[in-house]
């Protein structure tokens, strides 16, 4: 609680009194006596108006211009402005307030910042603004408002936590901000029987062709002049009817989260499935998502309307939670940094009355005894957090690995942003997570066309594959695709940047590697899909929207993807 300021009075003061007393100066010792008991009674007050004044602050507000309070959704890249207001206790009278809004890791500040200094004069109202311009996807957490308060001398400090939480969605652009389900009915949510035509037999209107009747056949579709010209019975045969369901599989795995908490390659890949969606879902299409991770996938089944929209953006980003940063840190410098986060959010369970930072007498040296108070203290504050038993803090404190997983939970859950010291990027770790995931997501898309009905599309968003074999998996997956009479298109999303070395030389000729090797795989993959009647396209093209609009008009028309018997 107390400053160094104080504590350099209270020891010059002693120092003083201990010289005098000694050398029997007792008229000067009275002036340290007198500053030692000075330093003692503002402690006394600043201590009684600090337990006496609960809360701190009262009539806490927050509002974000441009939107409704019952509607907490933002876009991505949209500037909003936070108006802030608070009234503090009047017990804080003459103390200097430092009162600053804790803005979640995502969020970029372009012009003020999100806290103010104000000297406190009674209950008067403070307020202030800031911009904030949220720059991912997914939901944050927006917690309270941090108060520093120190006397009007700067002896003493207190540091108290008001919470005010507010929870926002992150959309991107596409998706309206101020709504997320139609109020109007507008659209038919059924599934229209034909809605498109599709040349191959079915029981629409449309003349598709005659033959030899089969046993079974319908009597009314006898083509009786066919039959009095040919002297046997023929039939007829009509286009099905049915609407074109696309099926959208995307990659989401951690590799895609390099980069967190700034932008990441999965906040792309959201916006190219929210894009598609939406453009999909306006033409009355029937749509369902497959989200490739690690070790599990979540599928969401074919729906219509902006119902299936807001369900596909609640599963994204139940799917998606991760902080890719915790797994850059390594164990001393992640427990240093989730400490700092923790005595910054929650400062009354860090305290030492609270959670003492007890260290083991056998961790010899300073640091591993201060790497293991600290981990210990994060370990209980976890544990009262989530209501775990405090068994668990002993997991916490010894294995590794169990407190990578506690601290990415604690780090998504209240919007931390972590961001290491040095970027690290390991090639063979990118590479094998990067395999895992162009395997899952070939089963993935495999399974899906078993379970696939006529003239369906299946939109692939991914990185391209990183070596040769994870490029023929792909390219088998998607003959058998265009096999059964569907059509494909693979969207690439654009790897993450990977740190380089400070060298200018270095760094320009490594780049130019790497874009020489991308370029490379990227026209090897491109020539393969065209000689399977499958289509490539970029996040970054503009045309994007036009080449799935045109594969639709394919479907409709019934030209299905043929496979070339030589295309190996």
């Amino acid at each position: 609680m107390s400053t160094a300021r104080a504590r350099w009075f209270v020891l010059l003061g002693l120092i003083g009194l201990v010289v005098c007393m000694g050398s029997g100066n007792d008229r000067t010792a009275l002036p340290c006596l007198a500053i030692v008991v000075w330093v003692g009674i503002a402690w006394l007050r600043f201590s009684r108006a600090i337990s006496v004044a609960s809360p701190l602050l009262t009539d806490v507000t927050r509002s974000i211009e441009g939107l409704v309070d019952s509607i907490k959704i933002v876009s991505v890249d949209q500037t909003y402005m936070v108006r802030c207001s608070v009234r503090p206790s009047p017990l804080l009278a003459q103390s200097r307030l430092t009162i600053e809004d804790l803005v979640p890791g995502g969020c970029h500040l372009p012009t003020n910042p999100p806290w103010i200094v104000v000297d406190c004069e009674g209950e008067t109202i403070i307020e202030w603004h800031y911009e904030m311009r949220p720059v991912v996807t997914g939901n944050v957490r927006m917690l309270g408002f941090q108060v520093h308060v120190t006397d009007r001398f700067g002896l003493f400090r207190k540091s108290v936590l008001v919470r005010h939480d507010r929870e926002l969605t992150i959309l991107p652009m596409l998706v309206r901000p101020n709504e997320s389900v139609s109020v109007l009915k507008r659209d038919n949510l059924q599934i229209l029987n034909g809605g498109h035509r599709f040349r191959r037999s079915g029981t629409g209107m449309e003349l598709l062709g005659i033959r030899d009747y089969r046993f079974g056949d319908p009597p009314r579709n006898i083509a009786w002049k066919a039959t009095a010209r040919r002297g046997h019975p023929m039939t007829c045969e009509f286009e099905s009817e049915v609407p074109i369901r696309s099926t959208i599989i995307a990659d989401l795995s951690s590799c895609q989260y390099q980069g967190r908490p700034g932008p990441a390659t999965a906040d792309r890949i959201i916006a190219a499935i929210a894009s598609i969606s939406r453009v999909l879902l306006s033409r009355r299409d029937p749509v369902g998502c497959s989200l490739v991770a690690d070790s599990h996938r979540t599928s969401i089944r074919h729906g219509n309307g902006e119902r299936q929209m807001t369900r596909l953006f609640q599963t994204v980003f139940a799917h998606g939670r991760r902080h890719c940063a915790v797994t850059e840190f390594s164990i001393g410098d992640l427990v240093a940094a989730v400490w700092n986060a923790a005595n910054r959010r929650f400062p009354e369970l860090m305290e030492h009355e609270t959670n003492p930072p007890r260290a083991s007498f056998f961790h010899f040296g300073r640091t591993r005894r201060t790497l293991a108070a600290q981990r210990r203290q994060v370990a209980f504050l976890w544990a009262c957090l989530y209501g775990e038993p405090f068994a668990r803090i002993a997991e916490w404190k010894h294995d590794d690995e169990k407190f990578r997983e506690g601290a990415a939970r604690f780090v998504d859950d209240f919007s931390i942003g972590l961001r290491p010291p040095s970027r690290r990027f390991d090639v063979e770790l990118d590479h094998g997570n990067r395999n895992e995931a162009m395997v899952a997501l070939c089963r993935t898309l495999v399974e899906g066309v078993t379970r696939a009905r006529d003239n369906e599309l299946f939109v692939i968003v991914s990185q391209l594959p990183v070596d040769d074999d994870d490029t023929e998996q792909l390219v088998n997956a998607i003959r058998l695709t265009q096999s059964k009479f569907h059509r494909t298109i693979f969207v690439e999303a654009l790897a993450p940047q990977a740190p380089h070395p400070e060298d200018p030389t270095a760094n320009r000729l490594l780049q130019g590697m790497q874009q020489g090797i991308t370029e490379r795989r990227r026209q090897q993959l491109k020539s393969k899909l065209v000689s399977l009647g499958a289509k490539m396209a970029s996040l970054d093209n503009p045309r994007l929207v036009q080449s799935i609009l045109a594969e639709l008009e394919l479907l409709k028309q019934g030209r299905t993807g043929l496979v070339r018997s030589g295309s190996r």
